[in-house]
């Protein structure tokens, strides 16, 4: 089955409402220092390395990018030599073609690692494999953050419908194959089953979900899918009930489904010494 995120090219932050300040908060989080090696797992073309990059031009790090796509991954390419270019700075960055399930790193390699939007992309073997090959990788006293939406019993199901139903009108194969979304209790789960005991919820934000965003960057401006999408998503809403409407203060207005849902960056750390 082909990789959609082959055909998948997109900007994520203008699809999402990904904001700056968002970034500013991730790269707080981080807190890159001179001497790091630093892990952007899954990295499509390099959004998370882009925002530390341009926010602390002058810190001397070694970047990695691991990214599974062959095209998100030329474009991370071409991204980060732009804007190294455009700073006037030079680093020394990696790329890896591979999975984050799989990822081909010696053990204890990294200072940080970072994973925005990535978890939910993997089928749930692989999401297990994905959380202990991080913790492999990691120095010992290592960062591990990631970046995902929160979602308990009360929205994931729903949460999983409307992207599947919005990935198959889009033609995203792989993405409606593959696509694995859990509650925060599942993943706090594979953290303590990859011995990640010290975690924490370290930030929090709004996630707004605008159907009519998906026309064109997603649904070929075909007008047809996004009423079939709005239509199916009315009626996923109207089905959960009052309550779940208003938790989401979903609104439909000017062929538009607006749904509001919470994202959080969380941050683990791996042992300063083996269990």
């Amino acid at each position: 089955m082909k990789n959609s995120y082959d055909d998948r090219v997109i900007r994520y932050e203008t699809v999402t409402n990904f904001s700056d300040e968002m970034f500013d908060e991730l790269v707080r989080l981080i807190n890159p220092r001179d001497g790091q090696a630093i892990l952007d797992c899954g990295a499509g073309y390099a959004p998370v390395t882009q925002a530390i990059i341009s926010r602390h031009p002058s810190i001397d790090v070694d970047y990695c990018i691991l990214e599974y796509s062959e095209i998100q991954i030329q474009r991370a390419k071409k991204e980060v030599t732009q804007l190294l270019q455009l700073l006037g700075e030079t680093k020394h960055v990696a790329y890896q073609q591979n999975s984050a399930a799989d990822m081909n790193y010696d053990d204890n390699s990294f200072d940080t690692v970072i994973t925005k939007m990535v978890l939910h992309e993997l089928p749930a073997a692989e999401q297990v494999k994905m959380i202990n090959e991080i913790y492999r990788i990691l120095k010992p006293g290592g960062k591990f953050i990631l970046w995902q939406t929160i979602l308990d019993d009360s929205t994931v199901e729903f949460y999983r419908n409307m992207f599947r139903k919005k990935d198959s009108l889009a033609g995203y194969e792989s993405l409606v194959e593959n696509r694995n979304f859990i509650t925060q209790d599942a993943f706090y789960f594979l953290l303590d089953s990859a011995r990640f005991h010290e975690y924490e919820l370290a930030r929090s934000f709004t996630y707004n979900f605008n159907s009519k965003y998906r026309l064109y960057s997603e649904l070929q401006g075909d007008w047809t899918k996004l009423r079939l999408l709005n239509e199916y998503l009315v009626n996923l809403v109207t089905d959960e009930g009052d309550d779940f409407s208003e938790k989401t203060n979903f609104t439909f207005e000017d062929d538009n489904v607006s749904l509001f849902f919470k994202q959080g960056v969380y941050l683990a750390k791996k042992p300063l010494t083996n269990e």
